[in-house]
């Protein structure tokens, strides 16, 4: 998703010295202006890059009524950590072609751990239209995997805008600093699942802090998206009513050159259709979907 992503990391605590009276002449100090930043969220790929991705996602899944065995609740949390290869990809540095090497992906259900794809195994990444798709031995790997490759990868158009571009991280930033977001940008980047009004977009960006991440110099940036009641998923029924929230923390080095980054998301998001069934009945049917995300990046040789 690219775009999306989780909550729940403590904010850093800044103390602005707004003057200094020095006892011995009595006299102002003017302070020194505060630093700025150039913040790059998605920095272009290059081929024959290696990073390592790791991290947990979490699934839930309500769906009211029932519509089938098995589709009232659904539970699902995985731990990963993939070595991403970037073989080929696009003008802008998105990825076209990729090779990603489990070295742990697992499951937790019921205090039991499921192993979904042993260390070693090899899935690649292809981008067949406007998407990636992941394959293990020429085989689709399903949802809830893909999900999670989703999540270590990039694979937007480069027709889409950039996170950067939605998130209105263009212009150079001040600690303490909010603006909105790109409504427009937001809805252009969710275009391919979701039916949304730029007027239905609201959301703030804020430079929370520094830091340090993986002994570097680090910025930290915290988003919220509210999408509106009355968008509605690409594909359904007019009656499809979408309301979604996105939390969005991000740790980056202050040097885009050196490729990191961690990033914790939450998207909770309410579906409301109106349809009929077999017999031409109306009836309702309700989803609530909960997804938290943690992903770290890191630089391989």
């Amino acid at each position: 998703m690219t775009l999306m992503r989780l909550s729940g990391i403590p904010r850093f605590l800044f103390c602005i010295v707004l003057g200094i009276t020095l006892a011995s002449t009595a006299a102002a100090v003017e302070p020194e202006p505060a630093q700025d930043f150039a913040i790059h969220l998605s920095p272009p790929l290059a081929a024959g890059q290696r990073y390592l991705a790791s991290g947990t996602l979490q699934l839930d899944q309500e769906i009211t009524p029932e519509q089938g065995p098995g589709t009232g609740e659904k539970h699902f949390l995985a731990h990963f950590e993939i070595a991403v290869r970037a073989n080929e990809v696009t003008p802008r540095g998105n990825l076209r072609q990729a090779v990603l090497t489990i070295r742990k992906l697992e499951q937790q259900s019921g205090g039991s751990t499921i192993v979904l794809l042993p260390p070693g195994d090899e899935v690649t990444a292809r981008r067949v239209g406007g998407k990636l798709v992941f394959e293990k031995s020429g085989h689709d790997l399903g949802e809830e995997l893909s999900t999670v490759f989703h999540l270590v990868t990039e694979g937007r158009r480069d027709e889409k805008p950039t996170d950067d571009q939605a998130f209105g991280t263009q212009a150079r930033r001040r600690v303490g600093e909010s603006w909105p977001v790109n409504a427009a940008a937001v809805a252009d980047l969710l275009s391919e699942a979701f039916v949304i009004d730029p007027k239905d977009v609201v959301g703030t960006t804020t430079l929370t802090g520094q830091g340090q991440m993986q002994g570097k110099p680090s910025v930290e940036l915290r988003t919220q998206v509210e999408i509106r009641k009355g968008s509605r998923v690409a594909g359904l029924p007019t009656g499809g009513d979408l309301e979604l929230v996105l939390t969005d923390t991000r740790v980056l080095p202050e040097d885009a050159s050196f490729f990191a980054h961690r990033e914790d998301a939450s998207i909770d998001m309410s579906l409301h259709l109106s349809s009929k069934n077999e017999a031409g009945a109306p009836r309702e049917i309700r989803l609530h979907l909960l997804l938290n995300s943690h992903c770290e990046l890191s630089p391989l040789p």
